[in-house]
């Protein structure tokens, strides 16, 4: 059913995003070698001036990785060069352990914007809140940084401290903060019942184990309802993504046939296709599924493939949008390259790019956070919670749920759905 490659579908870099994978090269529009030589012979010629005349002695590797970075910098903003400290750190990511701040990054603009900072961190405990703004860390303004490379100033050896001057919608000076480096630890599964035959599943990311996590889980939450498990509630809510084989996995949990994922690269009769198979934990019970603005990437994956096979009721806000796909190369200098090399479809031919996944049941409700995310999506919703007569019937037919917050509405609507109303 699933292929051996390993990809990321990752659009928000967490602090432990990515996978590997093998590299996938094509020579449909390869220049001649007269022309790539040509060119070539005009980069030798500037490394050579900038070595022997800048006013400063410079690296000619940190040159060559410049040169690197900035070829790149003209493509999508997910494809990049990562040097090899950088590329050990990413390669740390993908085991849900690191040291660290402990904060979800996305850069928007020019600006390193926080997300959210991750439960029991350093930085939840110093206060950063969703939509501050990393100006500088320590002496370096993170304006100037791309993800990775703020990743590495924000890690460390355990114990060491880093400054972080933010800035914060709603107040006129600048925040500073000294916070010291932990280990971070990211579990990428919670499970718990709602109800005695209802089940809550929710996936923060996708990483190396998450798909076996997600199986131990359903597994538990049916024991535990005396072995029949009749709803379930798969919250993709603040999901950035991640590995992609993972986000298929977990799909396969819930469906017995049928596509999951189709990949289309430069070639465009070149598709791949990622199937489910008939065995699975959950294929039979009443699923809802929520996403919103920061369900991203390998999260949209999944909830699409379960949305076009009419698996499961979508519900919430719209997802965010990112449907291409990128491969991770390894290097010889232990380097590494994070290129995108494909888009990506639901089973029923759609592309989610700058669209995401439309909620059957649209809930909105407020949220701080969502500035943080996309400025449109400010336009789209005034922060209220409406709902229409449906939605407010079927709320009114289940009773409150002292395990659902109050301030919850989407969650509470996904449970009156997981019961089957």
């Amino acid at each position: 059913m699933r292929s051996n490659r390993f990809k990321t579908a990752g659009g928000l870099l967490v602090a432990f995003l990515l996978g590997l994978s093998i590299p996938v090269v094509s020579q449909s529009h390869a220049k001649t070698p007269d022309d790539i030589f040509a060119k070539l012979d005009i980069f030798a010629k500037v490394l050579h001036y900038v070595e022997t005349n800048y006013v400063e002695p410079v690296s000619q590797k940190e040159l060559i990785y410049g040169a690197i970075k900035g070829m790149l910098d003209t493509l999508d903003p997910h494809t990049m060069f990562m040097p090899p400290d950088v590329y050990r750190e990413m390669r740390i990511d993908t085991t849900g352990e690191f040291q660290g701040l402990g904060i979800i990054v996305e850069k928007q603009g020019k600006y390193l914007t926080v997300i959210e900072p991750i439960e029991g961190s350093p930085a939840e405990r110093e206060g950063l809140l969703p939509g501050d703004r990393i100006l500088r860390i320590d002496d370096q303004d993170a304006t100037m940084m791309s993800l990775a490379e703020a990743t590495k100033w924000m890690r460390g050896p355990l114990g060491t401290s880093v400054s972080l001057v933010l800035e914060r919608p709603g107040q006129n000076e600048p925040i500073q903060k000294n916070i010291v480096r932990k280990k971070i630890l990211i579990h990428s599964v919670q499970s718990r019942l709602l109800d005695a035959k209802t089940g809550y599943l929710k996936i923060k990311s996708f990483q190396d184990q998450t798909a076996k996590q997600a199986k131990d889980a359903l597994k538990e939450l049916k024991s535990k309802a005396g072995g029949s498990l009749t709803g379930l509630v798969l919250d993709l809510r603040d999901n950035p993504g991640g590995l992609m084989d993972q986000a298929v996995m977990v799909a396969d949990e819930f469906l017995e046939k049928g596509d999951i994922v189709s990949t289309k690269g430069r070639n465009p009769h070149q598709v791949e296709v990622e199937r489910a198979g008939p065995s699975g934990s959950f294929q039979s019970g009443t699923l809802a599924v929520l996403v919103n603005y920061r369900s991203a990437s390998a999260a949209e994956i999944l909830a699409g493939a379960l949305a076009d096979h009419g698996r499961a009721k979508i519900i919430g806000n719209g997802s965010y949008g990112k449907g291409s796909v990128q491969n991770i190369i390894d290097l010889e200098d232990g380097s590494g390259l994070k290129i995108t090399v494909a888009k990506y479809f639901t089973p029923s031919g759609k592309s989610i790019e700058g669209i995401g996944i439309t909620p059957e049941i649209f809930v909105d409700q407020p949220d701080r956070r969502r500035v943080a995310i996309k400025g449109a999506a400010i336009a789209k919703s005034d922060g209220k919670s409406e709902l229409d007569a449906a939605t407010k019937k079927l709320l009114a037919a289940v009773p409150k749920n002292p395990k659902i917050s109050s301030g919850d509405l989407q969650l509470q609507v996904a449970y009156a759905v997981a019961r089957g109303k």
